[in-house]
Order: C-alpha cells, then structure tokens, then sequence
C-alpha cells in the first residue's frame, strides 16, 4: 500500500470487502485529534492480479436467493394445481 505515513494503521475486512486506515494519530489512540482539513491519498494493489475476473457478479451474489424463492414458488402452484384436481 502507498501513501501511509510512518505511524498510519490498516486494516481488511474481507467479509465486508472494506479496508480501514487509521492515521497516526488515531492508530495511537489519540481521541479528536484529526486535522479535517488533511488529505490523505492512500493507493492500494491487489495481488496477484484477478486474471479477468469479476469478484462478485449477479448470479454469484443471487443465485441461490432466487433459487430458493422459484422452488417455494413451484410449491406452491403444484400445490393448488392439485388441490383443484
């Protein structure tokens, strides 16, 4: 990563795919004693590279969600077919 200063923290949270940086003065448990007004340009590399692939996509994220509802859904309607017979 480039851009921390000596001192600066990090941290990945994989699960929610979110980086947190603390500047030094924070990372050092200093309370309320961040400047607003500085800028803080931090680059992050992603290692190795993806190859061309897309961490997250439509049916890797809702798949199974959607399966589930269209196997009730088929259920459900198999249920009142039969019922009518």
């Amino acid at each position: 990563m480039e851009g921390l200063r000596d001192g600066d923290a990090y941290t990945y949270d994989a699960t929610h795919q979110t980086l947190f940086v603390l500047p030094a003065s924070q990372a050092a448990g200093e309370q309320g004693n961040v400047q607003a007004a500085h800028v803080h340009q931090v680059r992050v590399r992603f290692g190795p590279p993806m190859s061309g692939k897309q961490p997250n996509d439509f049916c890797g994220d809702f798949a199974t969600p959607i399966s589930a509802v269209t196997v009730v859904l088929l259920a459900v309607a198999a249920y009142s077919i039969l019922q009518h017979i």
